[in-house]
């Protein structure tokens, strides 16, 4: 016997999957960084950076910068850098693939409009802005490289020489692919020009510099928007033949930048949340995959038992009551359709008279109407659950004889005595169906402990994301996909029955199956009035009532029979799956609690890097 998926399963995945679907479409916008339009934007698809040291501690700056393009008419750009105020900037100089190098003499207002070709620089508070004017850029791409010289930025001590500089600043509003720069040292005094020591802040980019004997390589992916990338490299004083261009400093400066450099390495949590966030993807794909392994041998684990019941049984296996067996076919899953099952039962062994009546104009279909019989039976004794079902429609139905589809409208609306009273019996056949079940294994802890799992799993990645830019619906869309399919399993899922338990729920089930699949079947029908009436009310329970009625197969002398028919007429009613399904939630709704509702209100380092746009 194989333990299925409730439809609440389904509905757990289908919810996880349209709650991901959403949050991407609402979700995926914003994450794009500030000020991004949907109607036109623009964003750096790739960087390159080249520094070039100077012998004389002067650094030669070319920056290759890849625009891409969404939208029409896009006639200017702009790019801020932050120099810190011993820096100065000379020979600036832009030039692009079609209009070669621009001329200077551009107007340097940001949204101006202007000549294309030209060009222009002016200081701002912190740096300097260089503008630049082309022809009309529709959508696409296109290449811009920016030169300049940058005087005192490097800091030149009596032993060695810091060569320190934002390839990347924390002004741009995206995050951008790729990022790359090389470092030289051009015509070393000695040495073969490589630096004594090369880092990069902060440290959760993930990427370290290579130095080779042309000098130093950074490549890195995905630089978060709002993340300055800072290049250090501590050159011997001896490699520059004067320090003219550089900020000079008196005294010896290895062991302070060592130190400086010590504590800008990365730890073990930069570089994981580094990774994490470069290969968010991936790591999303593993963490489920993880999941679903850990999750199938959690449920093969638990599965059942092969058990020796036939796979249909043509009738009830026992006398149990419809909350036992109901209880028994699903493993302990309630349905509130047990309490009309259970009304049913309780008519066909004489606790109510039963009648015929005039059906909704919906249904167009037979009521039934039940009437407090006058001479109940006082053999068996009820059960408890039973008991409280007797006693709740008895208050219903009254001394006159009442329509069941009428039953509810006799509750008053949203009535907290009532509604203690359908929740009290709900619970009562609930645990009358479970009590007679019994376990010998419970890996529900299991199922509770993936969900832990995937909230660290995914919050970690979730986290190195969001922190390091704004794309953290990725994992967020792993995790609501993975939740839904570990809360989808009902609970049994995770329970194994003791045998006992195990061949009598297999009994049941293959009772419920026969009464599903009886319209195919070939074998004889049950030809006994008192067993059909059986099989009809364990219908209800089940869900099947209306595929036994409309099957074809009762026996004639069963459906020409009186007794049938003035006592069972309703079942064409009350079996209807419309109906079946919707008499439990009738009353839980006449009860529920009325909504209420209301509303409130509230309301340092090197120079380099800034950021830019256009327009």
């Amino acid at each position: 016997m194989t333990k299925g998926i409730a439809g609440r399963g389904a509905t757990s995945i289908g919810f996880a999957v349209a709650l991901a679907a959403i949050l991407f479409v609402v979700l995926g916008p914003w994450t794009r960084g500030p000020g991004a339009s949907t109607d036109k934007k623009f964003d750096v698809g790739a960087a390159a950076v080249d520094l070039d040291v100077q012998p004389d501690g002067a650094i030669d700056v070319a920056e290759h910068l890849h625009f891409r393009y969404s939208g029409d008419a896009f006639t200017g750009a702009y790019r801020d850098i932050a120099l810190n105020p011993r820096t100065t900037l000379t020979d600036v100089s832009v030039s692009d693939g079609p209009l070669g190098r621009y001329r200077p003499g551009g107007d340097t207002t940001i949204g101006s409009d202007d000549t294309a070709g030209l060009f222009g620089t002016t200081p701002i508070d912190g740096g300097e802005r260089v503008v630049w004017h082309y022809d009309g850029q529709d959508g696409g791409s296109r290449d811009f490289t920016l030169r300049y010289r940058a005087l005192g930025s490097t800091d030149a001590y009596d032993d060695v020489v810091l060569v320190h500089w934002a390839i990347w600043g924390d002004q741009w509003e995206f995050t951008v692919p790729q990022l790359s720069a090389a470092l030289t040292l051009s015509h070393p005094a000695a040495g073969d020009g490589r630096p004594e020591r090369v880092w990069l802040q902060p440290g959760h980019v993930d990427t370290s510099p290579i130095t080779t004997a042309t000098g130093v390589g950074v490549s890195a992916k995905r630089i978060p928007a709002g993340t300055q990338v800072l290049l250090s490299a501590i050159y011997p004083r001896s490699a520059f033949a004067s320090v003219d261009r550089a900020a000079r400093h008196a005294g010896d400066g290895r062991a302070f930048l060592e130190r400086r450099a010590d504590a800008a390495a990365p730890g073990l949590l930069d570089r994981v949340g580094a990774w994490l966030w470069v290969h968010a993807l991936l790591a999303t794909l593993v963490a489920a995959a993880l999941l679903a392994v850990l999750f199938a041998l959690v449920l093969w684990v638990a599965r059942e038992r092969p058990a020796s019941a036939p796979k249909y049984l043509p009738g009830p296996p026992s006398d149990a009551i419809p909350a036992v067996g109901h209880g028994f076919a699903t493993e302990g899953v309630y349905s509130d359709r047990v309490v009309l099952a259970t009304l049913l039962d309780l008519a066909d062994r004489g606790y109510y008279t039963q009648a015929a009546g005039e059906g909704t104009r919906k249904l167009k279909q037979l009521d039934l109407v039940l009437g407090v019989a006058e001479d109940r039976p006082t053999e068996p004794a009820l059960t408890a659950a039973e008991q409280r079902v007797l006693n709740f429609f008895d208050a219903l139905i009254g001394e006159e004889p009442r329509a069941l589809s009428r039953l509810k409208e006799r509750i008053p609306k949203h009535s907290e005595a009532w509604r203690g009273k359908w929740e009290a019996m709900n619970r009562a056949l609930e645990q009358a169906g479970r009590a007679p079940l019994a376990w010998e294994a419970d890996l529900r802890w299991a199922r509770w402990g993936l969900v832990g799992a995937a909230i660290v799993l995914f919050g970690a990645i979730g986290i190195a994301g969001m922190e390091r830019a704004s794309e953290g619906y990725i994992p967020l869309i792993g995790f609501m996909l993975a939740i839904g399919v570990l809360l989808a399993p009902r609970s049994q899922a995770f329970e194994r029955l003791a045998s006992k338990s195990r061949e009598a729920s297999a009994e049941w089930q293959a009772f419920s199956r026969w009464t599903h699949d009886f319209p195919r079947l070939s074998d004889d029908p049950p030809a006994t009035l008192a067993l059909w009436k059986r099989i009809l009310v364990f219908g209800v329970a089940f869900g099947t009532a209306q595929r036994v009625i409309e099957s074809g197969r009762i026996p004639a002398a069963i459906l020409a029979s009186p007794e049938f028919m003035a006592g069972t007429g309703g079942y064409a009613f009350v079996g209807n799956d419309d109906y079946g399904s919707s008499f439990g939630s009738g009353f839980a709704s006449q009860v529920a609690a009325q909504s209420s509702s209301g509303a409130g209100g509230g309301g340092g380092g090197g120079s380099g890097g800034g950021g830019g746009g256009a327009w």
